[in-house]
């Protein structure tokens, strides 16, 4: 998956200077599971409810709005024996709603969750929670080529002028920091 080379790239490297990790779209656990591996005195945080969205269909065999229950099998025995993730198995509304955020406070996250505009919309809205509470990393995947990825990043630049957006074209990410 194009994720696995952001978490061997960039996101690693980024690991080395920060505490605590949250991704949004952990899928089967194998970025999260590798960084909580490599770095055992970090701790990492996960946010999926495994549905699926649409853009893994032709792997997982789940329709749209489907439970992806066989995904969401591999990731908790993958993070089963590593006390340094904790996964939310909740969605995005649920998450904000909960004010599940105020048990977190990330240095860095990752957003390759549902790839709808509305998920992706909350997705940024819940970095900005974050970034409330001190500054955050934030990268993203898959943001060049679906549209409601493109349209909710494209909003949210214009609603944050004063931030840059770092494009890393080869890989359809871009990454940025809320202060």
């Amino acid at each position: 998956m194009l994720a696995t080379v952001l978490y061997n790239g960039i996101i690693l490297d980024k690991m080395r200077d920060c505490k605590v990790y949250f991704e949004i779209g952990s899928y089967d656990g194998e970025g999260i599971t590798m960084l909580g591996s490599r770095y055992p005195e970090k701790f990492f945080y996960s946010l999926d409810p495994f549905i699926e969205d649409g853009h893994t269909a032709a792997v997982t065999g789940v329709q749209k709005g489907g439970k992806l229950s066989g995904i969401r099998e591999t990731f908790l025995a993958r993070i089963k024996d590593r006390e340094n993730i904790v996964h939310f198995d909740m969605t995005d509304n649920e998450f904000i709603e909960g004010k599940v955020y105020d048990l977190i406070s990330p240095d860095v996250m990752f957003i390759d969750g549902d790839h709808s505009y509305e998920h992706v919309a909350l997705d940024l809205r819940i970095a900005e929670i974050l970034a409330s509470k001190n500054p955050l990393w934030v990268i993203m995947d898959d943001t060049v080529n679906i549209e409601g990825v493109v349209r909710a990043l494209n909003e949210f630049k214009e609603a944050h002028l004063d931030i840059n957006f770092t494009a890393l074209r080869d890989y359809g990410a871009v990454y940025f920091n809320l202060p």
